[in-house]
């Protein structure tokens, strides 16, 4: 959210005639770190997030190899080589994808709109719950589409 208030800051003084640098300057490089702070810890979250990912999935692989034998030794003989690849390793790689970047984008994605409803709430109690009151509305809305 800091580059956001930062180009409100640099709006307010345009809207001012603001033509000193040394304003702008400070709000810019402001914006800036907040951008390179949100990729920093954005790719740091991610990256935390497939590791775990790529250790849950090899935990899920070892468990399927460990049941294999286990299976009756006709169902085992039944089964093609290409549908146990297809199982042990297409299934389990097609889980990848949701479980490395959900935490992190369900994270910024719910983080973003709590900030600003909170930060409504401090500068206005009564804007914030017209805010609020929108979501059941438009949620029916698009139900019905």
């Amino acid at each position: 959210m800091l580059p956001y208030f930062a180009a409100a800051q640099v709006i307010i003084g345009m809207l001012a005639w603001e033509k000193d640098l040394s304003f702008y300057l400070p709000w810019l490089g402001l914006g800036l770190a907040g951008y390179a702070a949100r990729t920093l810890l954005y790719n740091m979250a991610l990256s935390v997030s497939h590791k775990a990912t790529f250790s849950i999935l090899k935990n899920i692989r070892q468990r399927i190899l460990e049941k294999l034998p286990k299976l009756p030794l006709g169902t085992v003989m039944d089964m093609s080589s290409g549908k146990m690849k297809q199982i042990i390793v297409d299934q389990v790689d097609g889980m990848e994808t949701t479980l490395a970047h959900l935490f992190p984008e369900l994270t910024a994605n719910i983080a973003g709109p709590l900030f600003i409803v909170v930060c409504l709430f401090v500068l206005d109690w009564r804007m914030a719950l017209l805010s609020i009151v929108t979501l059941p509305v438009l949620d029916g809305e698009l139900r019905e589409t």
